[in-house]
């Protein structure tokens, strides 16, 4: 899979990610940091990125609905050091077929995760 993380996320975890076979871009290697939100959602449609965030705005399905993204995976945890980050997204990634994130939103939490899929 093809991810774009957002700059509330470790540039660690692009590296755990490209460890595991996928294509990881932080925010902050295209120079982005500090971009809008509107502008991180273009660049990730205009790339096919799936997003990564612990932004709670990127969970509002009526400003992203799932049929307008390439997918955005919302971490909602309530600790985030890089390993507990890396730990939860290896469980969710080995657990999903990829197609199932592509253009939807996936909330995950520490031991489970919900879907919402584009109709």
């Amino acid at each position: 899979m093809n991810f774009l993380l957002d700059e509330n996320i470790s540039p660690k975890t692009a590296n755990f990610l490209k460890e595991l076979g996928h294509d990881a871009i932080h925010l902050r290697d295209i120079n982005l940091k500090g971009a809008t939100d509107d502008e991180v959602i273009k660049y990730a449609k205009k790339h096919e990125l799936v997003l990564i965030t612990i932004d709670r705005d990127f969970g509002n399905i009526l400003d992203y609905p799932p049929e307008s993204h390439p997918g955005i995976i919302r971490l909602k945890l309530r600790y985030m050091p890089p390993r507990i980050v890396n730990s939860v997204l290896r469980i969710f990634l080995t657990e999903l077929n990829p197609q199932d994130i592509y253009g939807n939103l996936a909330i995950v939490e520490e031991n489970r995760y919900r879907l919402r899929k584009k109709l």
